[in-house]
């Protein structure tokens, strides 16, 4: 597992969290999907570096569903609210 690399996706998203939560107090809607749709999709990138699937492979991608399904080979109990986070695609 790669802990560390995966901790750093993890941090980004997390960033991109806090600023939209920011963003969408003060009214800028579509600024603040923006980053909740980059906060997704960084989470779900920090997934898959740390159960190393895709090694090689370069995930130079803002569609979360081509994430998802990479994800989907993972064996994990995936819930249903992140399987629907394909939604946001759309504000990449």
């Amino acid at each position: 597992m790669n802990t560390e690399r995966a901790k750093e996706w993890l941090k980004f998203a997390l960033d991109d969290l806090e600023m939209a939560e920011i963003l969408a107090r003060n009214g800028k809607l579509n600024g603040a999907l923006y980053h909740i749709q980059q906060s997704v999709e960084k989470s779900l990138k920090g997934v898959i570096v740390l159960y190393e699937y895709g090694k090689g492979k370069s995930f130079k991608t803002h569609h979360i569903d081509r994430l998802l399904k990479i994800i989907e080979n993972i064996p994990l109990d995936i819930p249903t609210f992140v399987l629907d986070s394909e939604k946001l695609s759309v504000y990449a």
